[in-house]
């Protein structure tokens, strides 16, 4: 009917969905069932690239690529998605998806859609940036911190993204790793749940050094971090006994202590800032630079 659609879709996780071997969506019988399929941390990436390449094939090639349902995995339960590792893994997917993809939408907002197994308990792996009490995730936080990048992307590799707004500079720093090699090899069994950072291949802190060249003058600097001791929720929780009943005022408590930390500095810069960073395992750190405009000159 000569009809033209208006973008292509795709569901993009890092594991693979069994569809060329088995030729149907895999439906695990147990959670720790569901941790025997491979992860790949660049499968998203090759997912955009490959379909990319097929939409020319097949004359679209102009059109955009949309992830509509982007996670960690499409597992039922994984406990990773409540910890700090999910926000340099999103940042890292991010970067590496700007070639080919046109955005992702993340699945889902709460952990309210349980589509396999439902789990009542706290901090449970579910996919949502928030657990069913409202109580914000670390991944919730580094959308959050990735929003705040300008329109104009200068440099970015496997570990920064340096952008430009109207408002200023934007550095990003992350600190990212994936699971050990051997573990994914194995047939592994699903991580413990109170135990879930000690299956990945994590450097420790990491120190950046970074010069960014800009003209003269005073800059305002908003420094913000996102790590397991700022903006970690479940370790929070995990900190407070692990408690499963927990009242308002617990809940309350989470929330209003799990939050990225915030620090402002007035810097001046000659030809050029230099700024060394320590960021610690699993964690982000955002700069935001706005030139300071003296109210005399105006």
């Amino acid at each position: 009917n000569n009809i033209f659609p208006d973008y292509i879709a795709v569901h993009t996780y890092c594991c693979p969905d069994g569809l060329e071997n088995k030729g149907h969506f895999p439906q695990t019988r147990t959670q720790s069932e569901a941790f025997s399929v491979p992860y790949n941390k660049d499968l998203p990436e090759k997912t955009f690239h490959d379909l990319k390449e097929l939409s020319r094939h097949m004359g679209f090639g102009e059109l955009p690529v949309i992830s509509m349902s982007w996670n960690l995995s499409y597992l039922p339960c994984d406990y990773a998605r409540d910890t700090c590792f999910m926000g340099p893994y999103m940042i890292y997917t991010f970067i590496h998806s700007l070639k080919d993809s046109a955005g992702l939408s993340y699945w889902t907002l709460y952990d309210t859609n349980d589509e396999l197994y439902p789990d009542d308990r706290m901090f449970s792996g579910n996919p949502g940036l928030m657990d069913t009490l409202g109580i914000k995730k670390p991944a919730y936080f580094a959308l959050a911190l990735y929003r705040r990048l300008g329109d104009t992307i200068l440099e970015y590799d496997d570990c920064h993204i340096l952008t430009r707004s109207d408002e200023g500079w934007q550095l990003l720093i992350f600190n990212f790793c994936f699971y050990f090699e051997s573990w994914l090899k194995e047939a592994h069994t699903a991580p413990s749940y109170t135990e879930r950072n000690r299956y990945f291949d994590s450097p420790g802190e990491l120190i950046f050094h970074h010069a960014i060249v800009m003209s003269p003058g005073s800059y305002l600097l908003r420094r913000t971090q996102l790590c397991e001791s700022y903006g970690s929720t479940y370790n929070t929780w995990l900190d407070s006994g692990s408690p499963q009943n927990i009242d308002p005022e617990m809940v309350q408590y989470i929330k209003y202590t799990s939050v990225p930390k915030i620090t402002l500095d007035t810097v001046f810069v000659n030809d050029a800032l230099i700024l060394d960073t320590v960021v610690p395992e699993y964690g982000i750190v955002l700069y935001e630079i706005a030139e300071q405009i003296d109210s005399h000159t105006r």
